[in-house]
């Protein structure tokens, strides 16, 4: 890394931030890891770092990026072999601005002074954030696109209940360009819920699957041999930028703007994302749809009623949790299909409000309404890294189960 550093500081700095990118999602799915000392010569073990010091880390690793690329911004050493932004430094910039203003939010609730101060680092930078769907982080690769495969060669992913509510209930133009039609339910999508066990009347799981296989699965994007089919992968975007921006405002961030117009910004953003027929205007201004009930048609006992009654239309006079709820359910939408992140904010805010699993197996450790927290340290590391796994369970503060929350996982009202 040394050498990289003195030799190719350039495209050492677009390491750094890609590095953050890949292992802030590690760290937001167990919690500790190892990162500052990864790789240290003579160490007995791999030494775990808290999740707090990470994140600390993560913000002097993107002040060190940015200001390498900073200073040659118009360099082109690095265009041949760049996936994303062709080499261009200053959308790197733009993306590593961005980046850490996810992070500063992620840490709002457990350390509101930090989180401010390095997300007013993001707001206020003269190269900005990604505001334009151009802007797009995404890795234009030549594979296949992994959900694709699940989609199409698999026949494994179907649409979850919550997006059904959520999509049908608010007449949401992106849901028939993510999702395909039902064959349950023509001319309409249809979702089933997470976590079911094995219903009576069905000899095993795959007997039981083939009754739900008619669901909706992911759309063109996500099927072979469509001419819209995609090798993309997407792990951040504009219409995540403005909400991020509609947080801060709510939270009272300098440079962030009005909650309101980056909340609607994010919203019409997304619409053009995707290609969503006709533009956002009449659903940014519905205040009467809301999330409806689910209904199994193959089962009843799966039934539920939606979980709130949230409008799409900005309230200027809702308290700042209906207004979060708002921002914080249009996010999770316009992430689709980046599950990781919309995992994480759901854990962090508690929205949207979406249905909880309908057998819970975890014999106690995980809450079936708050549902799972994060994922246990995998059997692999116990075994290479044992004396590490140890620390990281101490550091970890509770049970090395999915019912554990993160540092930033803090439980109650958001403000």
């Amino acid at each position: 890394q040394q050498r990289g550093e003195e030799k190719f500081p350039l495209i050492n700095a677009v390491s750094q931030i890609l590095k953050v990118e890949g292992m802030h999602r590690v760290t937001d799915v167990y919690g500790p890891i190892v990162y500052s000392k990864f790789g240290e010569i003579g160490a007995s073990f791999a030494e775990y770092d808290s999740q707090q010091e990470v994140y600390n880390q993560f913000f002097i690793d993107l002040d060190e990026a940015i200001a390498t690329l900073s200073s040659d911004p118009t360099n082109k050493q690095f265009a041949a072999f760049d996936l994303v932004y062709g080499g261009d430094y200053v959308q790197w910039i733009k993306f590593a601005n961005t980046l850490r203003l996810r992070l500063a939010i992620r840490i709002s609730k457990v350390d509101a002074a930090k989180a401010k101060v390095e997300g007013e680092k993001s707001l206020t930078h003269s190269a900005g954030l990604l505001i334009e769907n151009k802007d797009n982080f995404i890795i234009k690769g030549g594979a296949t696109h992994p959900l694709t495969v699940f989609n199409s060669s698999w026949n494994d992913v179907r649409m979850n209940a919550s997006m059904e509510s959520i999509l049908v209930g608010y007449d949401d133009a992106r849901g028939s360009v993510l999702f395909e039609e039902s064959g349950v339910t023509p001319g309409s999508l249809k979702g089933l819920r997470g976590g079911m066990p094995l219903l009576p009347g069905y000899t095993d799981q795959l007997d039981q699957k083939e009754d739900y296989v008619p669901f909706s699965r992911l759309g063109n994007s996500y099927i072979a041999g469509k001419p819209e089919a995609t090798t993309d992968i997407q792990l951040m975007t504009a219409s995540e930028a403005y909400f991020l921006k509609a947080e801060a405002a709510l939270r009272g961030w300098n440079n962030a703007g009005e909650a309101q117009s980056n909340y609607e910004m994010g919203i019409s953003t997304s619409f053009a994302q995707h290609g969503a027929s006709g533009d956002a205007t009449a659903y940014i201004a519905d205040d009467t749809s809301t999330p409806i009930d689910y209904v199994d048609p193959v089962n009843a006992s799966n039934n539920i009623n939606a979980l709130t009654d949230i409008t799409v239309a900005w309230d200027a006079g809702a308290d700042n949790e209906t207004k979060l709820e708002k921002i914080i359910t249009q996010k999770w939408i316009a992430m689709f299909p980046d599950g990781q992140e919309a995992w994480s904010e759901f854990r962090r805010t508690g929205y949207p409000k979406i249905f909880p699993v309908v057998a819970n197996n975890s014999d106690g450790a995980i809450s079936t309404d708050t549902q799972i927290r994060r994922l246990p340290f995998p059997d692999s590391e116990r075994s290479a890294n044992p004396q590490g796994v140890e620390q990281a369970r101490t550091l970890l503060g509770g049970p090395d189960h999915g019912g554990t929350r993160l540092w930033w996982d803090i439980p109650g009202g958001n403000f």
